[in-house]
Parts: C-alpha cells; structure tokens; sequence
C-alpha cells in the first residue's frame, strides 16, 4: 500500500482510486472509514515488515472519530512511527478555518478541497513521487 485514505465516503473511495490509478500516482490504495479504523491500520502496518505507506488523505468530517481527532491521535501516538509518510488533509470544508488549523500541525503536508482539480492531482503526484 502505498496511501492510505480516511475518508467516510464510498463514492470518493471509487473516485479516488480511479483518479490514482489514471494518474499513476499509486495503484495500491486502502481506504479506511474513520479515523478510528485509520489508528487500528496505522498500529498494524508499524509490525509489518514491508511497509512501503508514502501518504495518509484525511478527511475532516467523519463520523466516530474525525479528521481533528485523528490527528491528534496520530501526533501523540505514531507520528514518530511514521517519520517519512506524508499527511495530506481532503476534505469538502470551504472554512479557512480549517485550513488554518490544519497548517498548525506541523506534520501536515497539504490541504485540498474536494473535488479534486487536475493541479490538485499534478500538485500530489508531484510530490508523492519525490519522496
């Protein structure tokens, strides 16, 4: 797996890993409901010995744990698990808000607004196959 998408949307599950795959961004793409379910994969891909994960999409507004919560999470609990993996935010929230809370962790490494546009998608493949 080369990302790992949190995201409660099925629709934008199919969508997404179309958009990847057209894009040859990465064809091995896992989909997770909420950030809860994206903790309990993070914790299993860590004892993995092949773990090739390059970036987490997260999305804000998910049901059990959201995007916020999940962060929080991550920062306290895998972040230093994961050193190398990019955390992308994606989500459909126009609030600067959110923008400007997602750029005050210092993990994170882009915020995209859905639906993706194809800067958006060149801006992702650009960087993901830098790293």
């Amino acid at each position: 797996m080369c990302v790992l998408l949190v995201d409660d949307d099925a629709i934008f599950h199919l969508i997404f890993k179309k958009i990847f795959k057209f894009h040859d961004i990465c064809d091995d793409v896992e989909t997770v409901n909420n950030g809860s379910e994206a903790i309990q994969r993070l914790t299993q891909i860590e004892q993995e010995q092949n773990n090739f994960l390059k970036a987490i999409l997260v999305d804000l507004n998910m049901p059990i744990m959201n995007g916020w919560e999940f962060l929080d999470e991550f920062e306290k609990k895998l972040k230093f698990k994961f050193p190398n993996v990019d955390i992308w935010m994606v989500t459909s929230s126009i609030n600067p808000e959110d923008q400007e809370k997602a750029e005050s962790y210092s993990f994170i490494n882009g915020f995209i607004q859905k639906p993706f546009t194809k800067p958006d998608i060149e801006t992702f493949k650009q960087y993901i196959h830098k790293n």
